[in-house]
């Protein structure tokens, strides 16, 4: 935001209308400029003014002081902090205004005004007015002070105390902020430019950065609670890592074989399954054919009847129409007597619904004329009731009238009454006031007179007052100097025996860090991790190896394996081969065996005829044989197939078997020899891990010891670890030293450098108090020359007023310092008799104006009166002739009303 221009008038010391225009030549191009006079000059009243204007609050009323009330001119109980505290005394207001440019580029005017009662400076303050209007147009946006304040607050981005601490600096605040210590001044910055929050961040980092430091050192103490595994653990584990992947290829491998087993017995029920179904479908089929013969003859009839098909369609299509046809007539007739017994019912109900509404058409005819006649009467009733309703109307407004204008006449009687005895009372109270004439005539000149008397008086005895209290204040000083130096001469001491402690451990402070133990300690922590490191790149590197061993030795086993199944299958396909051409050739014979020694057969062979071919063979020739020895060659042909068949069943099981192992083993095969690409490049990446992992410590403490190659045992690692970490007992010993020293010397240097701050502090402070007691005794001298003034003054204004003030019974020698009040009484009463004065010469004037409007009342009064007699006349003739009326209407109908009556019998018709 931007300041443009500030107005104001009677603000504080600021009497006289100003305006500061800061968007005008010379301020406008002036850049920096100040603002300067002499205390009370107003200097602080611009910058209340421009606070005002804006947030109706102002620096002065801001301070950390309690919130006292104060009495006003007026009688009013004022806190201290009440923004009217501003408004200068003895002026009736005063108003600040500020028009500036907001960050949406637009021009503003922000407006404060403070007034008195009826704008007399003896008046009762009145409520604060803001406002806000718009530059360009000068439209009010807002009046009401809690919305002013929040627009402002919307149109610069900046709240009260914000203002207060980037745009104004408070005069307080400065002086404070000139004259305090270093750490006071650190806490006045804090609260002017509202930093404490770094403070507070300040602090929580450094809390925070504490928990971490505990919780690292928890974390580093649980670390060294945990140990790695021996060479002798780790190798214990690896052995039972690859006893039980051994035992997982072998499960592995027993129940592949399983699952093939399963898979061809499964195979085998479902076959023997599927077997025993298809037998029994042909047990069914051919018991169904048995059954069917009857439907076969039956097929064979139809066959021959089917030339008659089309006739014998036509005559059933003809017959199931002749039945619907008569269906459809026998419904169609009930139909039609329902239908004539609904039309006789009807024609019955129309004829009694004619004779009934003859007879209304009749009656609603009848009463045609008596309509009429009640129509009328109704419609004269309802002139009678309006022209009752106006006349009752036109009584009660009458009535109104009569009783304003008798009420108007009774107030300006009591009025007049009041009046007069307003004029005797104030000439009474003005009669008990001795020299009241004087006081009216002359009070100007003995106000300013009585408060000059007050002031001066008061102004000697502060004088005396003060020069006292300096007097008091220039003793403190001196003891005050005293005792600095003392404070010196200890500070002095406690630097001189610090460096003495400081120089006590100057040789084995220097010596210890030469030696750097810190350093070394880092650095053989970083080679007993190396070490770790280098210590478990080795045990990789001899697991690697372990385990490529394991898949070797796994291949070979398998390597062997398959070449032992694979001549068992061969073999066992072999004697499946043999199995399967015997089972060929003796499958025909034993069939023709069994079929010659069936019934059928023997049937057959007792009607065969020499030379024709057999129904079964289609053969020529037949054996000549007994049927005994048929059934013994059949019996010895089916031995041998069973034989042949298991043979080949067994053999088909075996190379099953040498298959599935064959398989088994090649699967073996070629997982080991897939993984062993791996497991040489685990060997090489654990080899490179070595490599990396020796190569920091090859500069290190430890460089001739280190191991030539990954394989070393883990005992030698075991030895190297033992060496750092005597070598570190000694080292941390030395650090401990060290530190111990380091933290003695520093606190000898926070020892020296506070008492060198306080020495320097408490010459600061003698510098500061020199001038002051020499100030001091210069300002009891012009106190004791300003006491002595104000006496003189005094004595003459005595003088003056003496002969002024004789009618009165007012003394000027009681005027002396603290008799404000008594002035203020004082000024009271004068202001009550002038204002008595002033309250009997409008009074009288009021009198005069009242009696011509006192006889225009009693006139009026008596107008309405007689208005009101000749309205209740009229209200009466208009009330007897509606009752009339309606007499007569109701012996008409029955008293129920024309339309009500008209509508029923309409609707009966």
């Amino acid at each position: 935001m931007q300041i443009l221009s500030i107005r104001g008038e009677n603000i504080a010391s600021l009497a006289k209308p100003f305006a500061i225009r800061l968007d005008a030549p010379p301020l406008s191009s002036a850049g920096l400029f100040a603002i300067t006079g002499e205390t009370g000059a107003g200097k602080s009243s611009l910058l209340d003014a421009m606070c005002l204007a804006l947030y109706g609050n102002c620096p002065r009323l801001s301070g950390d002081g309690t919130s006292e009330a104060v009495t006003d001119i007026g009688g009013q109980e004022l806190k201290s902090t009440d923004a009217r505290m501003v408004l200068r005394r003895g002026v009736a207001s005063g108003f600040a205004e500020v028009t500036f440019r907001a960050p949406d580029g637009k021009t503003y005017t922000a407006g404060w005004q403070a007034r008195r009662a009826r704008d007399r400076i003896d008046g009762r303050l009145q409520s604060i007015e803001r406002s806000l209007a718009r530059g360009s147009d000068g439209q009010i946006l807002e009046t009401q002070l809690s919305r002013v304040n929040e627009r402002v607050v919307d149109l610069t981005g900046l709240t009260y105390d914000e203002f207060r601490r980037t745009v104004l600096l408070a005069q307080g605040d400065f002086d404070a902020f000139l004259g305090a210590k270093t750490q006071e001044r650190a806490a006045i910055l804090e609260k002017v430019t509202g930093t404490g929050i770094y403070r507070d961040i300040s602090r929580r980092v450094f809390d925070r950065n504490r928990e971490a430091a505990t919780a690292l050192a928890t974390l580093e103490t649980r670390r060294g609670e945990h140990r790695l595994l021996t060479p002798e653990a780790r190798d214990e584990i690896a052995a039972a890592i690859t006893a039980l992947r051994a035992e997982q290829a072998t499960a592995a491998k027993q129940r592949t074989a399983v699952q093939k087993d399963l898979a061809r017995y499964t195979a085998f029920e479902t076959a023997k399954a599927n077997l025993a179904k298809a037998e029994a479908r042909v047990a069914t089929a051919e018991a169904g054919i048995a059954g069917l013969a009857d439907d076969r003859r039956w097929l064979a009839d139809w066959e021959r009847a089917q030339v008659l098909r089309g006739e014998v369609r036509e005559l059933r299509d003809a017959t199931r129409a002749l039945e619907d046809a008569r269906a459809a007539h026998t419904r169609l007739a009930g139909e039609h007597g329902t239908q004539q017994g609904h039309v006789t019912t009807a024609q019955a109900r129309f004829d009694a619904a004619n004779s009934t509404r003859d007879e209304a058409e009749r009656v609603f005819k009848g009463f045609a004329p008596i309509w009429d006649e009640a129509a009328a009467l109704d419609n004269r009733i309802v002139t009678a009731t309006q022209e009752h309703a106006t006349a009752a109307k036109a009584l009660t407004t009458l009535k109104d009238i009569e009783a304003d204008r008798h009420e108007k006449h009774d107030a300006l009687v009591t009025t007049e009454t009041a009046l007069r005895e307003k004029i005797a009372t104030a000439e009474q109270s003005m009669a008990e006031v001795q020299g009241q004439d004087v006081l009216r005539a002359n009070w100007g000149v003995i106000e300013e007179r009585l408060g000059t008397r007050i002031d001066q008086a008061g102004l000697a005895e502060a004088s005396a007052t003060e020069a006292g209290e300096i007097s008091a204040s220039i003793a403190e000083d001196r003891t005050r100097r005293e005792r600095l130096e003392g404070e010196i001469k200890d500070a002095t001491g406690q630097v001189e025996a610090a460096q003495a402690v400081q120089e006590a451990m100057k040789d084995a402070r220097t010596r210890l860090t030469g030696a750097a133990p810190v350093a070394r300690l880092e650095r053989l922590a970083q080679a007993q991790a190396d070490l770790r490191d280098l210590r478990k790149a080795a045990g990789d590197v001899r697991l690697a190896d372990r385990t490529l061993a394991d898949s070797v030795a796994r291949r070979a086993e398998a390597e062997t394996t398959q070449s032992k199944q694979q001549q068992a299958l061969k073999d066992a396909r072999a004697r499946q081969g043999t199995a399967v051409q015997v089972v060929q050739n003796l499958r025909q014979p034993a069939d023709a065996a069994e079929a010659a020694a069936s019934r059928e057969a023997e049937h057959l062979r007792q009607h065969l005829v020499a030379g024709a071919p057999c129904p079964v063979c289609r053969s020529t020739s037949h054996p000549v044989m007994q049927d005994g020895e048929i059934a013994r060659l059949a019996e010895d042909l089916r031995r041998r197939l069973a034989t042949a068949q298991k043979a080949r069943d067994d053999a088909e099981a075996a190379a099953t078997a040498a298959a599935l192992r064959v398989e088994a083993a090649r699967e073996i095969i070629d997982s080991e020899t897939a993984l062993e690409p791996d497991l040489k490049a685990q060997i090489e990446k654990a080899e490179a891990a070595f490599a990396r992992a020796l190569a920091p410590l090859q500069g290190g403490p430890l460089a001739d010891d280190l191991p030539d190659t990954p394989r070393a045992p883990d005992a030698f690692f075991e030895a190297l670890q033992t060496r750092l970490a005597g070598w570190r007992s000694g080292l941390e010993a030395d650090r401990d030293r060290l530190e111990a020293l380091d933290r003695r010397h520093r606190e000898a240097d926070m020892a020296i450098e506070e008492a060198k701050g306080n020495i320097t502090e408490r010459e600061r402070q003698i510098r500061l108090v020199d001038p002051q007691i020499s100030t001091r005794e210069k300002d009891i001298a012009k106190l004791e020359q300003a006491s002595a003034a104000a006496r003189a003054t005094v004595e003459s204004i005595d003088r003056k007023l003496g002969p002024l003030l004789a009618p009165t019974q007012v003394r000027a020698d009681t005027f002396g310092p603290g008799a404000k009040p008594q002035l203020d009484r004082l000024h009271d009463q004068v202001a009550r008799l002038m204002d008595a004065r002033e309250r009997i010469e409008g009074t009288e004037k009021d009198l005069g104006e009242l009696a011509s409007v006192l006889a225009e009342a009693r006139a009026d009064l008596a107008g309405a009166r007689t208005n009101r007699e000749q309205a209740e006349e009229t209200e009466t003739a208009r009330c007897k002739a509606l009752e009339d009326l309606r007499k007569s209407r109701a012996a008409l109908l029955g008293g129920e009303e024309t339309g009500v009556h008209r509508t029923r019998h309409n609707d009966a018709r």
